[in-house]
């Protein structure tokens, strides 16, 4: 039985190395490229990273929260943060996505534009902003537009809940946009590669 699969696996390589001569079949060629991802996009590709992050985030939050409400006077601050951290650890990643969407959007649109926006801001923010100060800004302008949503989202969140004046709102989700924002966007791809 091994011996007729054998004689079969080898009349069918003399087969094809026929039909390479003749020109029946054209060989293919495959070239693989080096692909390296930036540490933010890294974060989205699930992982056993996220079995750190998903922790680790939810702790940053709840913390944030306790002592924003615990600083701002508010009675039951253990309770609430204990029954709806999870809420504004979902409104973090959400806002977090946004920037990294807006991040892979500057590299989309310089695979249709070569020039400036290539040399200044796409590719200094997937590889290392350092290397272009607009780059940097590029990076710093995505990180504020995470923190705004994060502000945004939890102020509707706090608002909801209907047991907050208006300061304790606008303080505690002002913290959060400060205290959550992604700073991890500020890691340039350069150093680990």
């Amino acid at each position: 039985m091994e011996a007729r699969g054998f004689v079969e696996a080898r009349g069918f390589m003399e087969k094809e190395k026929f039909m390479e001569e003749k020109g029946f079949m054209e060989k293919k060629e495959w070239k693989l490229y080096n692909v390296m991802f930036p540490i933010w996009l890294l974060v989205w590709f699930p992982s056993y990273l996220w079995l750190f992050l998903i922790p680790l985030n939810y702790l940053i939050d709840w913390l944030v929260l306790r002592f924003s409400l615990r600083q701002l006077g508010f009675d039951r601050y253990s309770q609430y943060a204990r029954k709806n951290t999870w809420k504004y650890c979902i409104v973090g990643f959400l806002s977090d996505f946004v920037g990294s969407v807006v991040l892979l959007l500057s590299e989309l649109i310089s695979s249709r534009t070569q020039g400036w926006w290539y040399e200044n801001v796409a590719s200094p923010v997937m590889w290392n902003f350092f290397s272009a100060i607009w780059g940097f800004l590029f990076v710093c302008l995505c990180i504020a537009l995470s923190g705004l949503c994060i502000y945004f989202l939890d102020r509707w969140f706090l608002k909801r809940a209907g047991c907050f004046t208006a300061a304790q709102i606008h303080k505690t989700a002002l913290r959060f946009a400060l205290l959550t924002a992604p700073y991890l966007f500020l890691l340039p791809t350069g150093w680990f590669y």
